[in-house]
């Protein structure tokens, strides 16, 4: 999405909107114009197809990440990385001797 929100948005649309014929919406790039009549409807259906998505977090994200004027800070990086988990996040209830399945 970063490198080509274009893109992204043609995708949003021939995902999420109806149409007949892709060439109609790829005519002089009509589908911008349609996703940005749409985008309340195409985030609503986004969140049927994505659990645990804060869909209006990560378009704000890939909105800053589009605009290079704007430097990203050292804190929105961070904050991205911190949501890939390090590891089995079930390595702990693995060993947890005090787990009913730990006491057999």
């Amino acid at each position: 999405m970063a490198s080509d929100f274009n893109e992204y948005k043609r995708k949003m649309v021939t995902l999420h909107l109806p149409f007949r014929n892709e060439e109609e919406i790829l005519a002089e790039m009509k589908f911008i114009t349609l996703h940005d009549n749409h985008e309340n409807i195409i985030l609503q259906r986004r969140k049927e197809f994505e659990s645990n998505t804060d869909i209006n977090k990560t378009m704000q994200i890939c909105r800053e990440l589009c605009r290079e004027e704007t430097p990203i800070s050292e804190d929105i990086i961070q904050n991205v990385a911190n949501r890939i988990p390090n590891g089995n996040p079930f390595k702990e209830l693995y060993y947890d001797p005090n787990s009913e399945i730990n006491r057999n």
